[in-house]
């Protein structure tokens, strides 16, 4: 029952346009804090380096990655916490707030950011709603606040046909409620496609 939502710190990369976007896109930048805020809770802390927030249902945790040799190194982690443990909830946040947002070292150049929600749950259940052949969860959001709104800069791709896209972009704007002080701009990177053998 963790649903893992990743960014990246950089918008606009040759790598990730290569492997999201290969016939052309967008990259959307979010503000970090307005993302932070927009989600109901009391503010838990801080703990390595991982921002955490907490309501009556979930739990929702936010930082960077970070990159280590080996991921399954979590086995060796010296941290122990039982259920009738005083200091339970505390080494929970520890325990979390350093596996959830580990990454494997080859993957460094994505510079990824993650947001964690982590409902409450008994028994085994899990807060999945089914629609179509993909399941969703609900998000916690505050009452009127949408994703939307959280949108600071869109940045289009290098290749593909940016005309377009930029059309696309407009008509996304007047479709949703995107706030109008949006920053949309071309990538900055001179990409040239890769010639076809013949």
């Amino acid at each position: 029952n963790f649903f893992v939502f990743s960014f990246s710190m950089s918008g606009d990369d040759l790598s990730q346009w290569r492997s999201y976007t290969p016939d052309g896109g967008v990259s959307i930048g979010f503000s970090i804090r307005d993302l932070w805020d927009s989600f109901e809770g009391r503010t838990i802390g801080y703990k390595n380096d991982i921002h955490i927030k907490e309501s009556d249902g979930f739990r929702i945790f936010m930082g960077a990655c970070k990159y280590v040799e080996n991921v399954a190194d979590v086995s060796n982690l010296d941290v122990r916490f039982h259920h009738n443990d005083v200091e339970k909830t505390e080494n929970i946040y520890d325990f979390l707030s350093t596996v959830l947002f580990w990454k494997q070292k080859e993957f460094r150049h994505e510079n990824e950011y993650r947001i964690v929600f982590s409902p409450f749950l008994e028994d085994g259940a899990r807060q999945i709603k089914q629609i179509g052949n993909k399941p969703r969860s609900a998000i916690p959001f505050r009452q009127g606040h949408y994703v939307n709104d959280s949108i600071r800069r869109i940045v289009i791709s290098p290749h593909g046909n940016g005309e377009r896209i930029a059309n696309n972009v407009r008509a996304l704007f007047l479709s949703y409620k995107v706030p109008k002080d949006v920053c949309v701009e071309h990538s900055k990177i001179p990409y040239i496609a890769d010639e076809k053998q013949g």
